[in-house]
C-alpha cells in the first residue's frame, strides 16, 4: 500500500505542477472538389491545480495507512 500511495503522491504532484498542456490539432475547414482546407490549432487543456492537491492528500493518506498497516490489499 505504501508503493501506491507514492505513486499516487506523485501524479498528483505532476497534475499540480504541470496544469496546462497543448495539443496540435488539425481541423477541416472546408473542402470544394479537389481542394481541401485545412487549419492547425493548438487547443489547451486545464487540469485545475485544486485536482492535483486532492490527488496528492489521497496519496499522503494511502501512505501513511499502508505505514501503520490499517489497510492491507488482499
Amino acid at each position: 500500500m505504501k508503493k501506491t500511495g507514492i505513486i499516487v503522491f506523485l501524479i498528483g504532484l505532476l497534475f499540480t505542477l504541470i496544469t496546462t498542456f497543448g495539443i496540435l490539432v488539425k481541423e477541416h475547414v472546408t473542402d470544394t472538389g479537389k481542394i481541401e482546407l485545412a487549419q492547425q490549432k493548438i487547443h489547451h487543456r486545464i487540469w485545475e491545480p485544486m485536482f492535483g492537491a486532492i490527488i496528492i492528500m489521497i496519496g499522503a493518506c494511502m501512505y501513511k495507512a499502508g505505514k501503520k498497516g490499517e489497510i492491507r490489499m488482499v
